[in-house]
Protein backbone atom coordinates (compact mmCIF):
# COMPACT_ATOMS: atom_id res chain seq x y z
CA UNK A 1 0.00 0.00 0.00
CA UNK A 2 1.42 3.36 -0.95
CA UNK A 3 2.14 5.71 1.96
CA UNK A 4 2.21 9.52 1.87
CA UNK A 5 5.52 11.18 1.10
CA UNK A 6 4.67 14.71 2.24
CA UNK A 7 2.40 16.20 4.92
CA UNK A 8 0.84 19.29 3.28
CA UNK A 9 -2.56 17.90 2.31
CA UNK A 10 -5.40 18.75 -0.04
CA UNK A 11 -8.92 18.48 1.43
CA UNK A 12 -10.74 15.15 1.27
CA UNK A 13 -13.19 16.17 -1.43
CA UNK A 14 -10.38 17.41 -3.68
CA UNK A 15 -8.41 14.22 -2.97
CA UNK A 16 -11.20 12.03 -4.29
CA UNK A 17 -11.73 14.18 -7.37
CA UNK A 18 -8.02 14.17 -8.18
CA UNK A 19 -7.78 10.40 -7.71
CA UNK A 20 -10.77 9.79 -9.96
CA UNK A 21 -9.24 11.96 -12.66
CA UNK A 22 -5.85 10.26 -12.31
CA UNK A 23 -7.44 6.84 -12.75
CA UNK A 24 -9.45 8.11 -15.71
CA UNK A 25 -6.20 9.27 -17.32
CA UNK A 26 -4.54 5.89 -16.78
CA UNK A 27 -2.98 5.90 -13.30
CA UNK A 28 -3.46 2.50 -11.57
CA UNK A 29 -6.10 2.87 -8.85
CA UNK A 30 -4.57 0.19 -6.61
CA UNK A 31 -1.76 2.53 -5.60
CA UNK A 32 -4.00 5.53 -4.89
CA UNK A 33 -6.50 4.05 -2.41
CA UNK A 34 -4.63 5.12 0.76
CA UNK A 35 -2.18 7.52 -0.83
CA UNK A 36 -2.38 11.11 0.37
CA UNK A 37 -2.05 13.47 -2.57
CA UNK A 38 -0.51 16.85 -1.80
CA UNK A 39 0.30 20.00 -3.71
CA UNK A 40 3.93 18.90 -3.57
CA UNK A 41 3.64 15.33 -4.86
CA UNK A 42 0.84 15.73 -7.43
CA UNK A 43 3.22 17.23 -10.05
CA UNK A 44 5.37 14.08 -9.81
CA UNK A 45 2.34 11.83 -10.33
CA UNK A 46 1.52 13.75 -13.50
CA UNK A 47 5.10 13.51 -14.74
CA UNK A 48 5.11 9.76 -14.23
CA UNK A 49 1.76 9.42 -15.98
CA UNK A 50 2.95 11.59 -18.87
CA UNK A 51 5.77 9.14 -19.61
CA UNK A 52 3.44 6.15 -19.58
CA UNK A 53 0.85 7.87 -21.78
CA UNK A 54 3.32 9.66 -24.03
CA UNK A 55 4.97 6.45 -25.18
CA UNK A 56 2.05 4.01 -24.95
CA UNK A 57 2.15 3.35 -28.69
CA UNK A 58 5.77 2.16 -28.43
CA UNK A 59 6.02 0.60 -24.96
CA UNK A 60 3.83 -1.00 -22.32
CA UNK A 61 5.22 0.94 -19.35
CA UNK A 62 3.70 0.13 -15.95
CA UNK A 63 3.57 2.20 -12.78
CA UNK A 64 4.39 0.71 -9.37
CA UNK A 65 5.16 1.75 -5.81
CA UNK A 66 7.88 0.42 -3.51
CA UNK A 67 6.68 0.72 0.10
CA UNK A 68 10.14 -0.03 1.46
CA UNK A 69 11.77 2.84 -0.40
CA UNK A 70 8.55 4.89 -0.44
CA UNK A 71 8.97 5.87 -4.06
CA UNK A 72 7.17 5.39 -7.35
CA UNK A 73 8.54 3.19 -10.09
CA UNK A 74 8.06 2.65 -13.79
CA UNK A 75 8.80 -0.65 -15.51
CA UNK A 76 9.46 -1.54 -19.13
CA UNK A 77 8.25 -5.04 -19.95
CA UNK A 78 10.87 -7.64 -19.06
CA UNK A 79 13.21 -5.26 -17.19
CA UNK A 80 13.70 -4.29 -13.52
CA UNK A 81 11.85 -1.22 -12.30
CA UNK A 82 13.31 2.27 -12.43
CA UNK A 83 12.71 4.42 -9.36
CA UNK A 84 11.30 7.91 -9.80
CA UNK A 85 13.97 9.45 -7.52
CA UNK A 86 12.64 12.98 -8.05
CA UNK A 87 12.50 12.50 -11.79
CA UNK A 88 15.92 10.89 -12.24
CA UNK A 89 14.58 7.39 -13.06
CA UNK A 90 17.27 5.27 -11.42
CA UNK A 91 17.91 1.60 -10.78
CA UNK A 92 17.39 0.80 -7.09
CA UNK A 93 21.13 0.48 -6.56
CA UNK A 94 21.68 4.10 -7.66
CA UNK A 95 19.11 5.82 -5.43
CA UNK A 96 21.69 6.68 -2.76
CA UNK A 97 23.69 8.55 -5.43
CA UNK A 98 20.72 10.38 -6.94
CA UNK A 99 22.27 13.85 -6.54
CA UNK A 100 24.83 12.89 -9.21
CA UNK A 101 22.12 12.75 -11.86
CA UNK A 102 19.75 15.12 -13.62
CA UNK A 103 15.97 14.86 -13.78
CA UNK A 104 14.64 13.69 -17.16
CA UNK A 105 11.71 16.09 -17.31
CA UNK A 106 13.63 19.29 -16.69
CA UNK A 107 11.91 21.77 -18.98
CA UNK A 108 8.39 22.69 -19.93
CA UNK A 109 6.42 22.36 -23.12
CA UNK A 110 6.13 25.80 -24.69
CA UNK A 111 4.86 27.12 -28.00
CA UNK A 112 6.37 30.62 -27.98
CA UNK A 113 9.95 31.89 -27.63
CA UNK A 114 11.05 33.43 -24.34
CA UNK A 115 11.85 37.14 -24.43
CA UNK A 116 14.64 37.41 -21.88
CA UNK A 117 14.66 41.19 -22.16
CA UNK A 118 11.67 41.02 -19.81
CA UNK A 119 13.62 39.23 -17.08
CA UNK A 120 14.81 41.05 -13.93
CA UNK A 121 18.51 41.96 -14.01
CA UNK A 122 19.34 39.52 -11.20
CA UNK A 123 17.82 36.64 -13.14
CA UNK A 124 19.69 37.60 -16.31
CA UNK A 125 22.98 37.66 -14.42
CA UNK A 126 22.36 34.20 -12.95
CA UNK A 127 21.37 32.87 -16.35
CA UNK A 128 24.42 34.36 -18.05
CA UNK A 129 26.69 32.77 -15.45
CA UNK A 130 25.03 29.37 -15.96
CA UNK A 131 25.85 29.37 -19.68
CA UNK A 132 29.61 29.74 -19.21
CA UNK A 133 31.54 26.80 -20.72
CA UNK A 134 33.11 25.78 -17.41
CA UNK A 135 29.63 25.55 -15.86
CA UNK A 136 28.09 23.74 -18.84
CA UNK A 137 30.76 21.03 -18.66
CA UNK A 138 30.15 20.35 -14.95
CA UNK A 139 26.36 19.97 -15.07
CA UNK A 140 24.90 16.70 -13.89
CA UNK A 141 23.96 14.21 -16.60
CA UNK A 142 21.12 11.73 -17.01
CA UNK A 143 21.73 8.29 -15.54
CA UNK A 144 21.08 6.73 -18.94
CA UNK A 145 19.17 3.56 -18.15
CA UNK A 146 15.77 5.11 -18.92
CA UNK A 147 16.96 6.29 -22.34
CA UNK A 148 18.50 2.88 -23.02
CA UNK A 149 15.17 1.17 -22.37
CA UNK A 150 13.06 3.79 -24.11
CA UNK A 151 15.18 3.83 -27.26
CA UNK A 152 16.19 0.15 -27.07
CA UNK A 153 19.91 0.82 -27.29
CA UNK A 154 22.82 1.85 -25.10
CA UNK A 155 25.55 2.75 -27.59
CA UNK A 156 25.99 3.89 -31.17
CA UNK A 157 25.73 0.41 -32.67
CA UNK A 158 22.60 -0.63 -30.79
CA UNK A 159 20.86 2.69 -31.46
CA UNK A 160 21.66 2.54 -35.17
CA UNK A 161 19.91 -0.84 -35.25
CA UNK A 162 16.70 1.01 -34.25
CA UNK A 163 16.89 3.64 -37.01
CA UNK A 164 14.75 3.47 -40.11
CA UNK A 165 15.04 5.49 -43.34
CA UNK A 166 12.38 8.06 -44.13
CA UNK A 167 12.09 10.92 -46.59
CA UNK A 168 11.54 14.35 -45.09
CA UNK A 169 10.91 17.22 -47.52
CA UNK A 170 12.87 15.44 -50.23
CA UNK A 171 15.82 14.41 -48.03
CA UNK A 172 16.54 10.86 -46.91
CA UNK A 173 17.07 10.68 -43.14
CA UNK A 174 17.65 7.97 -40.56
CA UNK A 175 15.18 8.36 -37.69
CA UNK A 176 14.51 6.23 -34.64
CA UNK A 177 11.48 4.03 -35.16
CA UNK A 178 9.81 5.58 -32.11
CA UNK A 179 9.77 9.03 -33.76
CA UNK A 180 9.54 8.14 -37.46
CA UNK A 181 5.72 7.92 -37.75
CA UNK A 182 5.30 11.35 -36.12
CA UNK A 183 7.95 12.93 -38.35
CA UNK A 184 6.33 11.44 -41.44
CA UNK A 185 3.03 13.01 -40.39
CA UNK A 186 4.79 16.36 -40.00
CA UNK A 187 6.22 16.04 -43.50
CA UNK A 188 2.81 15.20 -44.97
CA UNK A 189 1.19 18.18 -43.25
CA UNK A 190 3.91 20.56 -44.47
CA UNK A 191 3.71 19.25 -48.03
CA UNK A 192 -0.07 19.47 -48.13
CA UNK A 193 -0.18 22.95 -46.61
CA UNK A 194 2.52 24.27 -48.96
CA UNK A 195 0.26 23.46 -51.92
CA UNK A 196 -2.21 26.06 -50.65
CA UNK A 197 0.07 28.53 -48.85
CA UNK A 198 2.56 30.39 -51.04
CA UNK A 199 4.38 31.88 -48.04
CA UNK A 200 5.07 28.37 -46.71
CA UNK A 201 6.17 27.20 -50.14
CA UNK A 202 8.56 30.17 -50.37
CA UNK A 203 9.93 29.43 -46.90
CA UNK A 204 10.70 25.81 -47.83
CA UNK A 205 12.77 27.08 -50.75
CA UNK A 206 15.06 28.91 -48.28
CA UNK A 207 16.02 25.69 -46.47
CA UNK A 208 19.05 23.52 -46.97
CA UNK A 209 19.36 19.80 -46.15
CA UNK A 210 17.96 18.99 -42.68
CA UNK A 211 20.04 17.10 -40.12
CA UNK A 212 18.86 14.30 -37.88
CA UNK A 213 20.76 11.32 -36.47
CA UNK A 214 24.30 12.07 -35.36
CA UNK A 215 25.96 10.31 -32.42
CA UNK A 216 27.42 13.04 -30.19
CA UNK A 217 27.10 15.01 -26.96
CA UNK A 218 25.37 18.39 -26.81
CA UNK A 219 28.00 20.99 -27.74
CA UNK A 220 30.05 22.08 -24.73
CA UNK A 221 28.48 19.54 -22.33
CA UNK A 222 28.81 15.95 -21.16
CA UNK A 223 25.16 15.22 -21.99
CA UNK A 224 24.24 12.89 -24.85
CA UNK A 225 22.31 14.77 -27.53
CA UNK A 226 18.84 13.61 -28.56
CA UNK A 227 20.29 13.58 -32.08
CA UNK A 228 22.28 10.56 -30.87
CA UNK A 229 19.03 8.67 -30.38
CA UNK A 230 17.64 9.65 -33.76
CA UNK A 231 14.67 11.55 -32.31
CA UNK A 232 15.76 15.11 -33.18
CA UNK A 233 15.89 17.03 -36.43
CA UNK A 234 17.42 20.38 -37.37
CA UNK A 235 15.75 22.58 -40.00
CA UNK A 236 18.50 24.75 -41.47
CA UNK A 237 18.39 27.87 -43.67
CA UNK A 238 20.63 28.14 -46.72
CA UNK A 239 21.77 31.55 -45.53
CA UNK A 240 20.88 34.02 -42.79
CA UNK A 241 22.57 36.69 -40.68
CA UNK A 242 20.01 36.35 -37.94
CA UNK A 243 20.73 34.39 -34.73
CA UNK A 244 19.81 30.70 -34.92
CA UNK A 245 21.62 29.00 -32.07
CA UNK A 246 22.66 30.65 -28.80
CA UNK A 247 26.15 29.13 -28.76
CA UNK A 248 26.98 30.35 -32.25
CA UNK A 249 25.53 33.78 -31.53
CA UNK A 250 27.46 34.07 -28.25
CA UNK A 251 30.71 33.94 -30.22
CA UNK A 252 29.90 37.24 -31.92
CA UNK A 253 27.53 38.86 -29.44
CA UNK A 254 28.12 38.74 -25.68
CA UNK A 255 24.52 39.78 -25.10
CA UNK A 256 23.01 37.09 -27.33
CA UNK A 257 20.25 36.50 -24.76
CA UNK A 258 18.95 40.04 -25.28
CA UNK A 259 18.20 39.48 -28.96
CA UNK A 260 14.44 39.88 -29.33
CA UNK A 261 12.60 36.79 -30.57
CA UNK A 262 11.45 38.66 -33.68
CA UNK A 263 15.05 39.50 -34.53
CA UNK A 264 16.17 35.87 -34.55
CA UNK A 265 15.83 33.56 -37.57
CA UNK A 266 12.14 32.90 -38.19
CA UNK A 267 10.67 29.50 -38.99
CA UNK A 268 7.33 29.59 -40.77
CA UNK A 269 4.57 29.36 -38.10
CA UNK A 270 2.89 26.42 -39.81
CA UNK A 271 6.09 24.36 -39.69
CA UNK A 272 6.31 24.98 -35.94
CA UNK A 273 2.61 24.20 -35.55
CA UNK A 274 2.85 20.86 -37.33
CA UNK A 275 5.85 19.74 -35.30
CA UNK A 276 4.14 20.68 -32.04
CA UNK A 277 0.95 18.87 -33.04
CA UNK A 278 2.91 15.65 -33.51
CA UNK A 279 4.69 15.68 -30.15
CA UNK A 280 7.92 17.48 -31.02
CA UNK A 281 9.17 20.28 -28.82
CA UNK A 282 10.82 23.30 -30.40
CA UNK A 283 14.26 24.49 -29.31
CA UNK A 284 13.29 28.02 -30.24
CA UNK A 285 11.33 28.23 -26.98
CA UNK A 286 14.38 27.59 -24.79
CA UNK A 287 16.29 30.42 -23.07
CA UNK A 288 19.40 28.89 -24.69
CA UNK A 289 17.57 29.04 -28.00
CA UNK A 290 18.16 26.50 -30.74
CA UNK A 291 15.70 27.68 -33.35
CA UNK A 292 16.49 25.03 -35.95
CA UNK A 293 15.97 22.16 -33.48
CA UNK A 294 12.89 19.94 -33.05
CA UNK A 295 12.90 16.97 -30.68
CA UNK A 296 10.36 14.17 -30.32
CA UNK A 297 9.21 14.40 -26.69
CA UNK A 298 5.53 13.39 -26.58
CA UNK A 299 5.68 13.01 -22.80
CA UNK A 300 6.21 16.77 -22.43
CA UNK A 301 3.20 17.56 -24.58
CA UNK A 302 1.17 15.04 -22.58
CA UNK A 303 2.43 16.59 -19.33
CA UNK A 304 1.27 20.04 -20.46
CA UNK A 305 -2.16 18.57 -21.18
CA UNK A 306 -2.33 16.91 -17.77
CA UNK A 307 -1.17 20.06 -15.98
CA UNK A 308 -3.93 22.01 -17.67
CA UNK A 309 -6.47 19.33 -16.80
CA UNK A 310 -5.41 19.32 -13.14
CA UNK A 311 -5.00 23.11 -13.14
CA UNK A 312 -1.32 23.14 -12.18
Amino acid sequence: MASPIYTNTINVKQQEKIKLNLVKEGFPSIFLADYIITEKNLPDLLRILSIVNGYKEAHAITIGYDTEVEDWTISFQGYPALYWAQGRLLPKSEISKMQQYRSYINYQWRQEPIDMRQWPVERLIRFQQSTKPEIQRTRTVYHGKYHHLLYEGHDQKSIEAQLIPITFLGTSLRIHKIAAPALQRVAMKITKASQRDQSLKDFLMTLTTPGSYYWRNIAGTNTVSYHSYGVAIDINPKKTQRPIYWLWESQRNKEWYLVAPQDRWQIHPKVIQFFLEEGFLWGGTWPQYDIMHFEYRPELKELARLQQLFKL
